[in-house]
């Protein structure tokens, strides 16, 4: 059994932290082999590899997505329901519909932001400067986790937003 895994890109962080999760966890079953790409946060490259996943009549496909958009998710999802084979989506949750056999394993990106946030304002008795680091754009944890964040501040009048800045 091979399982085709499309990673968002290889990185020397989280991603490979991800990464290698996952192949510790196949390396439990005896029977299943994976094939790692790494879409270099390319969108493109990315379906390329699900559409060669899907060639190959893999038995699942994992995606860690470069764009969570419903556009190209959307397309990965209606592709590998076609085919019949079972796509999860990992890290990155998509802006679809979660439908027979598509998958999401991950956070709750908006909880997330709101627990930081709201631990942030109680050790700072609700008032202060805020600078928010934004994680990589397009990225929809990046988005649920800020607007979290944005709308635990809009709770505390003394709370300011001075600088929000990308980070990848």
């Amino acid at each position: 059994t091979t399982i085709g895994v499309s990673m968002s890109a290889f990185d020397d962080y989280f991603l490979s932290i991800l990464r290698e999760a996952i192949a510790d966890e196949a390396q439990e079953m005896n029977d299943v082999k994976l094939s790692f790409s790494d879409a270099r946060q390319n969108e493109i490259r990315q379906q390329t590899q699900i559409d060669e996943f899907i060639a190959k009549k893999y038995a699942a496909i994992i995606v860690n997505p470069v764009d969570v958009s419903a556009k190209s998710t959307g397309l990965m999802s209606q592709k590998a329901r076609k085919a019949g084979i079972p796509l999860i989506f990992v890290n990155r949750k998509p802006d679809i519909p979660l439908e027979n056999g598509v998958y999401y394993v991950g956070s709750d990106s908006y909880l997330s932001g709101q627990l930081q946030m709201e631990y942030l304002a109680e050790t700072s008795h609700g008032e202060g400067n805020v600078a928010i680091m934004v994680g990589i754009p397009g990225s929809g944890a990046a988005r649920d986790r800020t607007q979290a964040v944005k709308d635990v501040i809009a709770r505390h009048p003394k709370m300011h937003v001075v600088v929000e800045q990308v980070a990848n």
